[in-house]
C-alpha cells in the first residue's frame, strides 16, 4: 500500500467515478484501475461497488476512506513542513509542442510555481520526431507525447523509453449535416472511410502525425485534404467536401452545421509523459 494509492483512492470516493477521477488527477483510467485493483488485491476486500452510474464505497472502503483522509493530511502536514525548510529548486527542461504546453501544462505548473517558486522551467518546442529523439539524447528532462492505439492500430514507443499516459480521448468524425452518415444516426468504419476525402486540421500540432498516420495505416492511397485553420477545417466539413477527423474532446456541442459521428474501432488518443529509462 502507497501513499499515492490511498491518494487515488480518495479521489475516486470524492469525484464518483473513476472518469471523473482520472480527468482532476491528469491520468489514464486505465492506470487509475490498475492501481485500486491491486489495493483492492492487498487487502482483500472491495471498496468500491461499481454500476453504470459510477461508484460508492463499501463499507470496507468507507472505513479506508475515513483512516485515509486522516493519513493523507499527516502526510501533507510534514511535506509541507520539510518543503519550507528545505525548498525545491532547479532547472527543468521540457520537451512538448505549443498545443500540449498551452492546453495540458498551463495548469498545472501554475499550481507548482505556486508551491516551489525557485524551480525555473525550460521548454523546448518541437513537434513529435523532435521530441523523442531529445528524450533519447538525454538533452531534456521528460518529454510530453500524444500517440494512438486501437484494436488495429499501435503507435509503438522504443524500448529504451518509458511512456506513462496522462490523459486520454476518443477520435470522431466530424460529417456535414447532409451527409449519409449522419442521417443514419450511427456510427462509421473505418474501411467506410475508404470512399470518401479526409480533412485534417494542420494547425493542431498533432494531426499531422497522429491523424495521417492511423488514416494512410488503413488506406495508403487516402486522399487527404490538409486546412490551415480551424474555420477553414469546419468550412469544408460543413460544405460537405469531406470527412474531418478530431477527438470528441474537441468537437463544437454549439455548432449546428456538422455533427460528431463515432467510429466503429475504438481509437484512442493518448498525451503522457516520455522517459527514458
Amino acid at each position: 500500500m502507497t501513499i499515492e494509492q490511498l491518494y487515488y483512492f480518495v479521489k475516486i470516493a470524492e469525484s464518483g467515478s473513476f472518469t471523473s477521477a482520472s480527468l482532476k488527477l491528469f491520468i489514464s483510467q486505465q492506470a487509475l484501475s490498475i492501481s485500486i485493483n491491486n489495493l483492492e488485491k492487498e487487502l482483500g476486500v472491495s471498496l468500491f461497488q461499481r454500476s453504470r452510474k459510477g461508484v460508492s464505497l463499501t463499507v470496507d472502503g468507507e472505513y479506508l476512506y475515513q483512516q485515509s483522509k486522516n493519513l493523507l493530511s499527516y502526510y501533507k502536514k510534514i511535506s509541507e513542513h520539510f518543503s519550507t525548510t528545505l525548498p525545491l529548486s532547479g532547472t527543468v527542461t521540457i520537451a512538448c509542442n505549443y498545443r500540449q504546453k498551452e492546453y495540458i501544462l498551463s495548469n498545472t505548473l501554475s499550481y507548482f510555481y505556486a508551491r516551489y517558486p525557485k524551480v525555473v522551467f525550460q521548454f523546448n518546442l518541437n513537434e513529435r520526431t523532435e521530441i523523442i529523439s531529445l528524450v533519447q539524447k538525454g538533452e531534456v528532462d521528460f518529454g510530453l507525447l500524444t500517440t494512438c492505439y486501437g484494436k488495429r492500430f499501435q503507435n509503438q514507443i522504443s524500448e529504451d523509453l518509458t511512456y506513462i499516459p496522462l490523459h486520454e480521448k476518443k477520435l470522431a468524425c466530424i460529417v456535414s449535416n447532409d451527409s449519409i452518415y449522419s442521417k443514419k444516426n450511427s456510427s462509421i468504419s473505418i474501411n467506410e472511410l475508404k470512399q470518401h476525402k479526409i480533412i485534417l486540421e494542420r494547425n493542431q500540432n498533432y494531426s499531422e502525425d497522429i491523424f495521417y498516420r492511423i488514416i494512410t495505416h488503413f488506406n495508403s492511397e487516402a486522399q487527404v485534404i490538409w486546412a490551415d485553420t480551424h474555420t477553414l477545417f469546419h468550412s469544408l466539413v460543413k460544405e460537405g467536401v469531406g470527412i474531418g477527423f478530431t477527438t470528441v474532446s474537441s468537437l463544437n456541442k454549439n455548432n449546428t452545421y456538422t455533427r460528431s459521428i463515432p467510429l466503429k474501432e475504438k481509437i484512442i488518443v493518448s498525451t503522457g509523459i516520455l522517459l527514458k529509462k
